[in-house]
């Protein structure tokens, strides 16, 4: 029989605390989860780029995608909101539809790596989308 035994909240926070560390501290993680662009993760950074195309790699996939639209987040606190919004992607229909973590590249932006899934109808949906939630 397993036996579990109470965290104490001392316990709780401190672990909280180093996790946090370690989510933010490119040195304890080797890579942050914050991407170099971090800061820039702003709808007005991604406006001017509807139409144009950015490279996505990871979990084997390396293929040209489009910016295709940036929609508010529902339920909109505020209309076209800086720090909440939802980037969608055209991608080419022979590709895996798998949500997971990817390095989005432009020009512009350089790498940006966002956890994007599919979005819409079946299993065919030509739509990935990446959520920006920055409350």
């Amino acid at each position: 029989m397993r036996q579990t035994r109470a965290i104490s909240r001392r316990e709780l926070i401190g672990n909280g605390a180093v996790l946090a560390l370690a989510l933010t501290s490119p040195s304890l993680l080797g890579r942050s989860l914050v991407t170099r662009a971090g800061a820039d993760l702003t709808r007005s950074t991604f406006a001017p780029l509807v139409g144009d195309s950015f490279r996505m790699r990871g979990a084997g996939i390396d293929h040209a995608v489009v910016l295709s639209r940036i929609d508010d987040l529902v339920p909109v606190l505020r209309p076209h909101d800086e720090r909440r919004f939802a980037l969608n992607f055209d991608v080419p229909f022979d590709q895996p539809r798998v949500g997971a973590i990817r390095s989005l590249w432009h020009r512009r932006t350089g790498a940006i790596d966002l956890f994007v899934a599919p979005v819409g109808p079946g299993w065919q949906a030509s739509t990935f989308e990446a959520v920006i939630n920055r409350l």
